[in-house]
């Protein structure tokens, strides 16, 4: 049985310089990115816009825990994609398509993040500003979200 990599799961691509399996991992990142703003986005259109209590259900900072969640699987794109910057493309098709939606959306998906933290840390925010900006960048979770 192999031991598990100091580093984790990445650490063992990187190791290994499994560009495949790397760019796969890219795409399971963007899942769970994708989860976790449909996450955020429920917040900022249902909780925030109505009520100004400042916890989650869990008792967690109702603007930080699930953007902060959502910085760190950024980084963790981030640092995949720097990875395979050194390592070159991927000879799978599938995998390939899926780095280079990423390289594309990637700083998309920054941007969308600071600027909603941005208006919330001026303290003279609405939810619905928070909200607006997910149309602005393109990630509306859901169609029935008014």
């Amino acid at each position: 049985m192999e031991k598990i990599h100091p580093k984790g799961l990445l650490g063992l691509l990187k190791d290994r310089k499994d560009i495949d399996s790397l760019c796969f991992l890219i795409g399971i990142l963007e899942e769970i990115y994708h989860f976790r703003n449909g996450h955020w986005q429920f917040v900022q259109k249902y909780i925030m816009s109505n009520t100004k209590y400042a916890k989650a259900t869990g008792g967690t900072p109702i603007t930080s825990w699930i953007p902060n969640q959502i910085m760190a699987v950024i980084i963790q794109m981030e640092e995949v994609i720097d990875t395979l910057s050194l390592y070159g493309e991927s000879s799978n098709d599938t995998a390939q398509k899926v780095r280079e939606r990423n390289i594309q959306l990637l700083p998309t998906k920054r941007k969308l993040l600071e600027g909603q933290l941005a208006l919330i840390h001026n303290n003279d925010f609405t939810a619905e500003s928070v909200f607006e900006l997910n149309k602005a960048y393109g990630y509306v979770d859901s169609e029935h979200i008014n």
